[in-house]
């Protein structure tokens, strides 16, 4: 009989398949034969012959429609290298040595749920047509390099050595849920649609280098208990990070396009967030433990409401846009980042967005100007307290007529005297003001005695503004003097307006120096 023309190549050598042609083909057997009509119930009782002798020689078969493999127990290894199925069933089914599944190609349906892999298992160039199930799935090593899916379902599945879905690509939702990696996991795919990571656990080294997520992806409850490393990725959709526990980890020059969320995550060891861009990204609740560092080339909003860093932090930023509502910050410095005027959630309480007191909002300045105390800013620092002393103003008139009330016009003298000891620039304005002022009213009142008579307007000016500067300056040198009671007067008040500013003034600039 002549023998198959379906030829490979392996290892350089060409291979043959050892099989003779069926009755319905000139040169295919009934298992390499692609015809529609070739007979399924003869490829079946091959099949079986080949089962029962224990020859696991499948590359390049052509199976038949509900054709499955269910709970077969493989001792030796199995090859469906660039095997076709339709209907594909392996559920239940024991690899106890290698499997190749290279280049196969599943045009409808394929489970494997609860099969086993004990030695290697290999997709690469696997392409499913339909949707793919590894439900339950028990892995030792494990490849699909290239490998496509549709839709894919993963939840389950423990892989207890290395993983790799390097240049993988899943067209529809992907599934991992409750996944456990035991050994190393390498990513590096495309997902096209949502990708489902929720409550996996991943033991080792991990790294999802150059993917690309379409759509959201969800890492909800994930547990990252080995190195996680998330380099060159992009984020389409939102990226769902909420109540992870990482432990060593870095997002190295990720793209966030949409919303990421670390709401409750927990941080154990360090955490390194370098040269990504972001658009609004959350750690409202997380816990830091260890060293934090985030430099973020672009950021939109930034929520950091009730996050703990509880160990050393570095952050460099825009913060325009950031929420620090009992956030514990005291260990994280902020270096060169971009701050605004006023925090963000005073902006928004201002516009009625936000349910924060004015009482909340000092406490928050309040913490911020003692971090920037602690990490050597008295610049910064400065800013936060006049921020400070501006809510707690708007606290004490909160209630009009109350002794508060009262105090707080005691607090926009200072303000607008002094800067509340901030703004030594403030108080000199005030001393020159004050200076113009009485010298106009001494001339108005024409309450003072010249020591030249008839003089013109212009030295009457002179005058009066020589003699407000030296009863501010309480020198008092005698060449003019009062002629009424309202030159007594308006000098009694001068003299003591300039006394109080002299000293606020020095007050307010050794202040300054001494930082």
């Amino acid at each position: 009989m002549k023998r198959c023309s379906y030829t490979w190549r392996e290892l350089d050598e060409e291979k043959r398949c050892p099989e003779e042609i069926w009755m319905g083909s000139d040169e295919s057997c009934i298992f390499h034969d692609s015809s529609q009509e070739k007979d399924v119930n003869f490829f079946r009782q091959k099949l079986e012959e080949k089962l029962e002798k224990g020859d696991y020689r499948f590359r390049g078969y052509i199976f038949p429609d509900e054709l499955h493999i269910r709970k077969k127990n493989f001792e030796r290894d199995v090859d469906f290298t660039d095997a076709t199925f339709q209907d594909a069933d392996f559920s239940g089914t024991v690899f106890n040595q290698n499997a190749d599944f290279d280049r196969v190609i599943f045009h409808k349906d394929a489970s494997f749920n609860g099969a086993s892999f004990h030695k290697d298992a290999s997709f690469n160039g696997a392409s499913f047509h339909k949707d793919a199930s590894f439900n339950g799935v028990v892995f030792q090593l494990a490849h699909f390099y290239d490998a496509i899916f549709q839709s894919v379902d993963f939840s389950r599945a423990t892989f207890r050595d290395n993983v790799d879905f390097a240049r993988a690509i899943f067209r529809h939702d992907v599934h991992f849920n409750g996944t456990i990696f035991q050994a190393s996991a390498m990513f590096g795919s495309t997902f096209h649609k949502s990708a489902f990571f929720e409550e996996a656990i991943f033991q080792a080294k991990t790294a999802f280098t150059g993917d690309a997520f379409h759509n959201d992806a969800y890492f909800i409850r994930t547990a990252f208990n080995g190195l996680t490393i998330f380099l060159n990725a992009t984020f389409h959709g939102i990226a769902y990070f909420s109540e992870a526990t990482f432990d060593s980890s870095g997002f190295i020059n990720i793209t966030f396009h949409d919303l990421t969320v670390f709401t409750g995550s927990v941080f154990k060891k360090d955490i390194r967030f370098m040269g990504s861009v972001f658009q609004d990204v959350s750690f409202h609740s997380a816990i830091v433990e260890r060293n934090f560092e985030f430099t973020a080339s672009k950021i939109r909003e930034l929520d950091l409401r009730n996050a703990q860093f509880l160990f050393k932090g570095h952050v460099t930023t825009d913060l325009s846009k950031t929420g620090f509502h009992r956030c514990e910050f005291e260990n994280v410095a902020f270096v060169d980042c971009k701050w605004p005027e006023k925090i963000y959630e005073e902006i928004l309480k201002n516009d009625g967005n936000v349910k924060l007191t004015y009482k909340e909002l000092e406490a928050i300045y309040r913490n911020l100007k003692q971090n920037m105390q602690r990490h050597g800013d008295y610049s910064k620092a400065g800013d936060f307290y006049y921020r400070e002393m501006e809510c707690r103003k708007k606290t004490m008139r909160k209630k009009r007529f109350s002794l508060d009330w009262f105090k707080s016009f005691g607090y926009s003298l200072l303000k607008y005297t002094c800067g509340y000891g901030e703004k030594p620039e403030r108080t000199a304005l005030s001393s020159i003001l004050t200076i113009s002022t009485f010298a106009l009213l001494y001339w108005v009142f024409e309450c003072l005695q010249y020591p030249v008579q008839n003089l013109t307007l212009l030295h009457q000016i002179k005058y009066t503004v020589y003699f407000s500067f030296v009863t501010f300056t309480t020198l008092g040198l005698g060449d003019i003097h009062p002629v009424n009671d309202w030159g007594i007067l308006l000098i009694c008040l001068e003299a003591v307006t300039g006394a109080f500013l002299i000293a606020l003034f020095v007050v307010v600039f050794a202040r300054k120096m001494m930082r």
